[in-house]
């Protein structure tokens, strides 16, 4: 049973009996949200208008936001890609077509470096509080 389970390519998360599998889950898994915004099914948030918001927010054209160079931080860019990927609950891939970009990977590292510098920076934490208060306002005027 080991060794059918390590010469597997795709391990599972958890190993022990079913019974085992089934508390851990129950435990840790299904409970598991996100604090810092309500339930996504609620918001049900519209990618082009984070996009707008976050274009008259930092006073940049939409397609400022499409500007790619190598080693070039784009804050508006991120900011947005950040927020649809939080907000609306967007695929990598959907998110990489919405921001004309080529892989979904480059999305993923532009969430993720960002998710670390809302951590680090201020700032760019303030920005996005303030951005994602608008989102939620403006849902609920709908």
């Amino acid at each position: 049973e080991v060794s059918r389970i390590f010469s597997s390519l795709k391990l599972p998360s958890i190993l022990g009996p079913e019974s085992f599998i089934t508390i851990i889950r129950e435990k840790y898994y299904f409970d598991k949200k996100s604090e810092e915004i309500t339930d996504l099914k609620d918001l049900n948030l519209n990618p082009e208008d984070i996009i707008k918001s976050v274009c008259r927010y930092y006073k940049v054209n939409k397609s400022d936001l499409f500007i790619k160079r190598r080693g070039w931080f784009n804050k508006p860019r991120d900011a947005s890609i950040y927020l649809v990927r939080h907000l609306c609950n967007f695929t990598l891939n959907e998110i990489a077509d919405l921001f004309q970009m080529n892989t979904y990977s480059t999305v993923s590292n532009v969430y993720l470096k960002f998710k670390k510098l809302i951590k680090d920076d201020k700032n760019i934490r303030i920005d996005i509080e303030n951005l994602m208060k608008k989102a939620q306002k403006s849902q609920e005027q709908i």
